[in-house]
């Protein structure tokens, strides 16, 4: 059992999921938060008593407030990029807030939204396997006015049977080889409702039953898994010898009622029969092969590309593309023994199909995209585009806290901008300034890391102000003053009116006349005193 009393970090794998750590934190009704770092990428999870309140960090590639209103219908996408622009500058704005100020959307709509984006992003960390944790108790002001609380057990719960790793599932079936299991319900928290799914499988727990009849039986082995393993952190799963399993007579099954069963008549041993080999997945049919390949190519396609239109195409046309396309896709059409991963790929196709039909047969969804495709940084992509608007936010509260010399907020902020938009040089600049100017860090580590930032900087924005004085400052700390020099005359060239650059250009010049006028004084007094 993981200890969230205290600080704790560690890494995901047999031992540890973000499942324990989600159970840890509704069972000891955690505040504090939970940060999951795989690679570069970072996704928080913050609690309050046990509940989900905030989820957030560059790692959530989607899952925004504003694209799930529209979603919903509760909010047009015109209304969310006017709310995202107002919010330009003004830090201290939610984006809901504005919504319900400018758009008139009901404050209803969108906590009911915060609480759909923290669940879904919840589920989106249960899917992360190769990454480290770290948990800290302690509430964050912040979420007081960020987060809404989401129900902990129904999305731990949730969570578990949409998104565990396909491992942790593997890991549980694998573990209940040969054996039947059977639930104590008594041993569930007070507070646990279950849904009707998740109340007839416990219905049918309440004998021994074999894991893969309980699949057939619901026929949903994601949800079986799911939820067996959340009853198994429970210690609510017992198990028993496989032979004491009860079959699910097909007369047992519940017709609709939850409580209701026919009476179960008395197992008697049968005759055992052969196994009926499982038919292989046939892997060369033709839609196999042309799914797979335009799976693998979509995310490069912008919708115009994917439904195979252009931006002259009549709507009547898209239409017609539109439906021979999910026609041919639809994973209902696939070959009985096609495989089940290109029947999941198929699912994923067609949605972007219809995500692409419904944007493009819009009038001001398809103005807002088009808008979108002529910005080279985001070629369409809307979530790229909310993300840059976020670095952009992201960085000019930045900017504040380096004003306040707070240096470690100010960091935090540009990684998350620098993160969220790589093609920016600014950001870079920015976090290597924050670096350089905190006395607190070390001076030689500053140096170190700041230098190579702002020459990748440099190549991004070879014309930006920030960029060029401040690389200009870490070259003058390096003792490269010629050097400093050239950036420094760079920062006035993109700013006549830039002061410190002024100021710095001067004292690098007086210190280049003195060191002049010293090699001369130096030179005369050597011949004075030169030997005849």
């Amino acid at each position: 059992m993981i200890d969230l009393s205290i600080a704790t970090s560690g890494k995901f794998g047999e031992g540890t999921r973000f499942s324990d750590l989600f159970y840890a934190a509704v069972r000891t009704r955690f505040t504090g938060g939970v940060l999951v770092q795989s690679g570069e990428v970072s996704r928080t999870v913050f609690f309050k008593n046990g509940a989900p309140v905030h989820a957030g960090g560059a790692g959530f590639a989607g899952h925004y407030l504003g694209q799930i209103l529209v979603k919903e219908k509760k909010c047009p996408q015109g209304a969310v990029d006017a709310a995202l622009a107002e919010q330009q500058g003004r830090d201290t704005v939610l984006l809901g807030t504005l919504l319900v100020a400018s758009a008139g959307i009901a404050p209803e709509d969108v906590q009911r939204a915060v609480r759909t984006q923290t669940a879904q992003r919840v589920t989106e960390v249960m899917h992360v396997e190769d990454a480290t944790y770290q948990a800290a108790p302690g509430e964050d002001p912040r979420i007081r006015t960020l987060g809404v609380a989401v129900e902990g057990w129904p999305t731990f719960f949730a969570a578990l049977e949409r998104g565990a790793t396909d491992a942790e599932l593997r890991t549980l079936s694998n573990d209940l080889l040969g054996q039947a299991v059977r639930a104590n319900a008594k041993r569930l928290p007070q507070d646990f409702t279950p849904t009707e799914q998740q109340a007839r499988l416990l219905h049918y727990l309440e004998k021994p039953r074999k894991p893969d009849q309980l699949e057939r039986a619901l026929k949903d082995r994601r949800f079986v898994r799911g939820f067996l393993r959340g009853l198994d952190m429970f210690g609510v799963l017992e198990r028993v010898p496989a032979k004491q399993g009860i079959p699910i007579p097909k007369a047992t099954l519940l017709k609709g009622q939850m409580g209701y069963a026919a009476p179960e008549p008395t197992p008697r041993a049968a005759t055992p029969r052969p196994a009926t080999p499982v038919p292989k997945a046939n892997t060369n049919h033709p839609i196999v092969k042309e799914v797979e390949a335009l799976h693998a190519k979509m995310k490069n396609l912008n919708h115009f590309e994917l439904i195979g239109a252009t931006d002259k195409t009549e709507p009547s046309q898209l239409r017609s593309l539109f439906t021979t396309l999910v026609k041919q896709y639809h994973p209902d059409a696939f070959p009985h023994d096609a495989p089940e991963t290109s029947k999941v790929k198929a699912r994923e196709v067609c949605a972007a199909l219809n995500d692409a039909y419904q944007t493009l047969t819009d009038d001001e969804a398809r103005a807002h995209y088009i808008a979108l495709l002529a910005d080279d940084r985001i070629k369409g992509d809307a979530r790229k585009a909310e993300l840059i608007r976020e670095a952009e936010m992201k960085s000019q509260m930045g900017v504040v806290m380096l004003k306040k010399r707070e240096y470690q907020k100010a960091r935090e902020f540009f990684k998350f901008a620098m993160e969220a938009d790589d093609s920016s040089g600014a950001y870079r600049a920015f976090f290597a300034w924050a670096m350089f100017g905190d006395p607190k860090f070390d001076r030689k580590e500053a140096l170190e890391k700041a230098y190579p930032l702002l020459l990748e900087a440099l190549k991004r924005a070879p014309n930006d102000v920030n960029v060029h004085y401040y690389l200009a400052q870490v070259l003058k700390a390096k003792d490269k003053p010629t050097e400093a020099m050239h950036h420094f005359k760079e920062a006035l060239r993109a700013d006549p009116q830039h002061t410190d650059a002024v100021r710095e250009l001067r004292l690098l010049k007086l210190r280049k006349d003195k060191e002049k006028a010293g090699g001369k004084e130096r030179s005369a007094l050597s011949k004075l005193f030169k030997r005849s």
